[in-house]
């Protein structure tokens, strides 16, 4: 095996167990990506980015409208960049988990050579862990485009409140933190109130509860994506007692997750929030 060869592959080579260090064409990719429906969300969102503005130079009031939409066109296009960064990550989502996980029976038998994951050729190894890190990407991701539309709620519903958030130069002043719930939740924001119906639903769906605890997990915690286990108080047929504790979420799983996170979640809310019947049409200023 020559040096090219070596370098494409790793592991333990007294072993033999080593895998390919592969990825996908660019037309697989392009393929695969193009199944993330970023056309659809970016026709909603189209006609709010960098609207034209006659400008008044001797007007304050039109000055700083001008600056407010300036501040507004920064979250747009906040929003378009993640949301290419999440159609990129989809490309090879799709791709290794096309490639195939075998990970059904996440525990093996005294007998078998693999303690986790018995039924893991070499290569499955690396295909698991390339498929996670996207998964990771394209949860967290998704939260910081809803989180982006919470500001954009603020602009729409709550001028002063950007107004003093970022227009007023106070050094001394924390800005408070917005999340896509804050507006929803905050019972005098003069939202409409069928959008905040809507938006509440979207809250209260078991999706968005589940991948949220998902998300908090992999920024601020151990990922849950990756197996974990430790002795913990388990209950077991003779009745309770220590035992290994194992917490993973198989990779179908996790997939069906991201398709509903999609879905339910970022194109409803996108819906809601930019569609002729959404809150950007019903603003309360």
């Amino acid at each position: 095996m020559g040096l090219k060869e070596q370098m494409n592959k790793v592991g333990k080579m007294d072993d033999a167990i080593y895998f390919d260090f592969i990825l996908p064409t660019a037309k697989e990719h392009d393929d695969f990506s193009n199944q993330f429906p970023i056309d659809e969300i970016l026709d909603l969102l189209k006609p709010y980015v960098n609207p034209t503005m006659s400008i008044n130079p001797f007007n304050h009031a039109s000055l700083q409208e001008s600056e407010m939409q300036s501040v507004l066109n920064t979250w747009y296009s906040n929003v378009e960049t993640l949301l290419f960064d999440i159609k990129h990550a989809y490309g090879f989502l799709l791709f290794f988990y096309n490639a195939g996980i075998p990970d059904e029976r996440v525990t093996g038998s005294g007998t078998e050579s693999n303690k986790y994951f018995p039924d893991f050729k070499h290569q499955d190894w690396y295909n698991q862990k390339s498929f996670r890190f996207y998964a990771e990407i394209i949860i967290s991701k998704i939260f910081s485009v809803l989180d982006n539309y919470g500001m954009i709620l603020f602009f729409h519903y709550d001028k002063d409140f950007i107004i003093n958030q970022f227009l007023l130069q106070d050094s001394n002043k924390k800005k408070q933190n917005i999340y896509f719930y804050t507006p929803i939740k905050d019972s005098k924001l003069k939202m409409d109130a069928l959008v905040r119906k809507k938006l509440q639903l979207i809250l209260d769906n078991e999706v968005y509860k589940k991948t949220k605890i998902i998300r908090n997990d992999i920024v601020h915690n151990k990922t849950p994506l990756k197996l974990s286990s430790n002795l913990a108080f388990v209950k077991s047929e003779n009745g309770f007692g220590m035992g290994l504790k194992i917490d993973y979420i198989k990779s179908k799983e996790v997939f069906e997750i991201i398709e509903n996170l999609i879905n339910d979640v970022l194109i409803e809310s996108t819906k809601n929030i930019f569609s002729e019947q959404g809150a950007t049409h019903n603003e309360s200023n």
